[in-house]
């Protein structure tokens, strides 16, 4: 019987593991497949986290994330594994209001429509109908600037280079959008600062939601946390399918044998064709009550962040290869997120809001996206302010600050005052995902001629999955999903069963 192992619990693993599983099962190949994750929970850097407060218990995630409708790979393995996402998930259309302390209202509001392509486009034309008390709709000259952008777009086949900034400015954008609409939405999505982010793949993750089916702009959320509602039914599925999910156990390195080749082909490079897994001392009673201490694997798959799996490499002492460089020269962004906990009667004042994206001003020039969860059974609901693209020289205490500040502009209009009163907690992520770079993405060899080469490190036997591998795509949870399905891809060939 062969054999795998995938280090990594996270969204590349689970779809590493889930995609294995099937093609296994329908191959009629009897095959163990073990996932091991080092912490108590799987998920990685998205999944929920429970809360509580004097409000009682709630549900936040490790950092606030956003699915579209756009992710078509994450909502497939998602109803895959029986999650019923009529009822565990809620969507929307998109709405983003914009601060403008200069506006009556405080607030210029921009509605995407679910319908599909040009529709959408059409439809984004004209003011939605809200109430003029809440926000006033984008102005005609913001609402030109967009289909300006769409037609240059379509006209350069959708591709650029440089930076977004650089982009933007070439496009004569009007500076009230380029800053309080795409900055932030940019800084967002690819979690970098827009002077340093891709042009590239900003238009490839427009494309994907503008010019999509109907609902691909649409923002989705879990009714209860990412956990409850996507990690843990995909964790239950895998289990009832015999998988071997071992939590609590870090790999330690990877140690090759000389054993025959389990069959035909992968990449070319130096490698062996079986492997045994070292646990790092902590994990030791857990290797045990597996009995992982006498097992040899086929074939492993690294679903961790770059720099762990640098770190394997490393302690593994393996023969470096263009992947690992590659890995190791990636950069790291972090995100803090601020969550505020709102009773019944605070909620309620809410209303539209709850569904909007609002980019607030912070401190100085920052800007931060504010939005508000799903409501709570006891009505209570948790509002979040997000401070994306942080590197390693941003002071924390001024981005909390400043956080603090987005919080009185989104709260302090609706009558809701003395927010520190309130329960609250931040989450901060130093390493939360990679730089997506216009100095990386157009470098040579960012983008690899097929997505199911992108798993290979050189080493037979031995791959990658992680949202950086997936070209054209930001740090998020549809990259790694992609990632995780085209090593499972790769994995099954190696072993001969395609």
């Amino acid at each position: 019987m062969k054999r795998v192992a995938i280090i990594g619990g996270g969204w590349a693993g689970l779809a590493c593991a889930h995609g294995l599983t099937e093609a296994c099962q329908q191959a009629r190949e009897p095959t163990e497949i073990w996932l091991f994750e080092a912490s108590p929970h799987a998920g990685g850097r998205a999944r929920g986290i429970r809360w509580e407060t004097s409000l009682g218990e709630t549900s936040i995630d490790n950092g606030q994330h956003l699915l579209i409708g756009a992710y078509s790979q994450s909502w497939k393995l998602l109803q895959d594994a029986g999650v019923p996402l009529e009822r565990a998930w809620s969507d929307s259309a998109l709405h983003w209001a914009s601060y403008t302390p200069d506006r009556p209202t405080g607030y210029e509001l921009l509605r995407i429509p679910p319908q599909a392509w040009p529709w959408r486009f059409l439809g984004q034309s004209f003011p939605p109908l809200t109430d003029r008390r809440l926000a006033q709709p984008w102005s005609l000259l913001s609402r030109l600037s967009l289909a300006n952008l769409l037609r240059h777009a379509i006209q350069s086949n959708w591709q650029a280079t440089g930076t977004v900034f650089h982009w933007l400015s070439q496009l004569a954008m009007p500076e009230r959008v380029r800053l309080q609409f795409w900055r932030p939405l940019i800084e967002g999505a690819l979690n970098t600062d827009w002077r340093q982010a891709s042009a590239s793949v900003c238009l490839r993750v427009i494309k994907d939601s503008l010019t999509g089916p109907a609902g691909s702009t649409n923002c989705w959320h879990p009714r209860a946390d990412l956990s409850q509602n996507a990690i843990e039914p995909l964790w239950r599925w895998l289990t009832t399918r015999q998988a071997k999910l071992i939590s609590r156990c870090r790999i330690a390195a990877l140690r090759p044998t000389t054993s025959a080749s389990p069959g035909s082909g992968s990449g070319s490079g130096p490698g062996w064709s079986r492997w045994q897994l070292q646990v790092h001392p902590s994990s030791q009673d857990q290797a045990l009550a597996f009995g992982l201490k006498d097992q040899t694997f086929d074939a492993v798959v690294l679903a961790t962040p770059a720099y762990e799996a640098d770190r394997l490499w490393r302690q593994s002492g393996l023969q470096e290869t263009p992947a690992i460089v590659r890995a190791r020269a990636l950069d790291w962004r972090g995100v803090m997120t601020l969550y505020i906990h709102l009773n019944q009667a605070q909620a309620a004042l809410l209303g539209p809001a709850t569904q909007w994206l609002c980019s607030l001003p912070g401190l100085g020039d920052r800007t931060h996206v504010g939005l508000a969860r799903s409501p709570s059974e006891n009505g209570s609901q948790v509002v979040s302010m997000v401070a994306s693209g942080l590197s390693p020289d941003d002071d924390r205490a001024v981005t909390a600050d400043s956080l603090w500040r987005s919080a009185e502009h989104y709260l302090r209009p609706l009558g809701i005052d003395n927010l520190k009163a309130l329960p609250y907690r931040f989450t901060d992520d130093p390493r939360a995902t990679w730089a997506c770079t216009a100095a990386f993405t157009d470098a040579t060899g960012y983008a690899l001629a097929d997505l199911d080469d992108a798993p290979l490190t050189g080493v037979a036997g031995l791959y990658r999955a992680a949202d950086d591998l997936t070209y054209g795509y930001p740090a998020c949870i549809e990259a790694a999903v992609r990632s995780g399905q085209a090593s499972a891809r790769r994995v099954h060939q190696y072993l001969g069963l395609a």
